[in-house]
């Protein structure tokens, strides 16, 4: 009688704890193996739908950084910066509307937006095609084309803009509202910087200096020492390498060179 019993007992607490006691059947109810196959490299999950199954295998992508960043220091003081001219991207163009009311479209056909910053008096704007840039004594649109290269970046300045790729270095000038394209040979750009009418560029072989007003560029080769910090004044650019200074001086347009150990 008692063996009867404990086996009535049994039964009875394998039926009311036993499925639960194994959570694979709680979790799948049609007794299959929760499995993930892979489709095309991607994972593909059997009981989810199509649609979970396309946003789970999405790659998350970083986005891309357009703004240059200076390798080495810059002392130069900069004043407050008022930006006073806009741009608006609408379904057909860009329109740039500028300090004294006048205001130009450009036809985006065939171009999408990448990147696009104003400050100070310019605004400059990259697709997958063209550079281009407008300033606020422009009469319409600046514009160089971009060909085979991967990465851009980007740096403005009040009354210049520079575009960094990996071959070339594209300069806007306010005052002319052209682009020029400066060929990099064989080195590496520390820095690009623009305070009123005087810019710099410097590279791991070379300063340009530019004189905004007239648009000339002077360049100084570096044969022994980098340059590692630099400061704009108000007519001239002082550029250290540690055992000297290079001054540029925007009236005569030329570089000189000082040892400073002694």
């Amino acid at each position: 009688m008692k063996f009867f019993i404990w086996n009535i007992f049994f039964i009875l607490c394998f039926n009311v704890y036993g499925i639960s006691a194994n959570p694979n059947l709680n979790r799948n109810p049609t007794n299959q193996p929760a499995i993930i196959l892979y489709e095309r490299g991607a994972p593909y999950h059997p009981h989810l739908s199509p649609e979970t199954n396309r946003l789970l295998s999405t790659p998350i992508t970083q986005e891309e950084k357009f703004e240059f960043e200076n390798r080495i220091k810059d002392n130069t003081s900069y004043p407050y910066i008022e930006t006073n001219i806009s741009l608006n991207d609408n379904s057909f163009s860009f329109k740039a509307f500028l300090s004294d009311g006048r205001d130009y479209s450009y036809s985006k056909r065939g171009e999408q937006l990448r990147y696009s910053e104003c400050r100070g008096e310019i605004c400059v704007i990259l697709t997958q095609k063209n550079i281009l840039a407008i300033g606020n004594s422009s009469i319409g649109w600046a514009n160089i084309g971009l060909h085979n290269e991967l990465h851009y970046k980007v740096k403005l300045g009040v009354r210049a803009g520079f575009v960094v790729s990996e071959r070339n270095i594209y300069f806007y000038n306010l005052y002319s509202n052209i682009w020029e394209k400066i060929g990099l040979e064989q080195e590496v750009v520390h820095a690009v910087a623009n305070k009123n009418d005087l810019a710099t560029i410097i590279t791991s072989r070379r300063i340009i200096a530019i004189n905004l007003s007239n648009g000339a560029m002077t360049e100084q080769t570096l044969t022994v020492r980098n340059v590692n910090r630099f400061e704009i004044k108000e007519n001239f650019i002082n550029f250290f390498t540690g055992a000297e200074i290079y001054i540029y001086e925007a009236n005569s347009e030329m570089f000189t060179q000082k040892d400073i150990l002694n």
